[in-house]
């Protein structure tokens, strides 16, 4: 997350969700910060919810290629 502090960060993205659930960016910048801080099996439960909304997001598509890999 690029505000600063990781708690008020996924604070606001859940206040995102909450409000607007088919604001797909927020999908993803919640599952890049748990896959970075070791939750890969949360991120990938993000991504796939996202991807439920939109099945053609790419993005989506792109990060849970990514973890599924490795």
């Amino acid at each position: 997350f690029k505000i600063g502090k990781d708690e008020y960060a996924i604070t606001t993205v859940e206040k995102i969700l909450g409000s607007n659930q088919k604001y797909l960016p927020a999908y993803i910048l919640m599952a890049d910060h748990l896959a970075k801080n070791g939750d890969k099996i949360k991120a990938i439960e993000y991504l796939q919810q996202c991807l439920k909304i939109q099945p053609s997001y790419r993005h989506a598509r792109e990060r849970l290629l990514q973890l599924t890999k490795n």
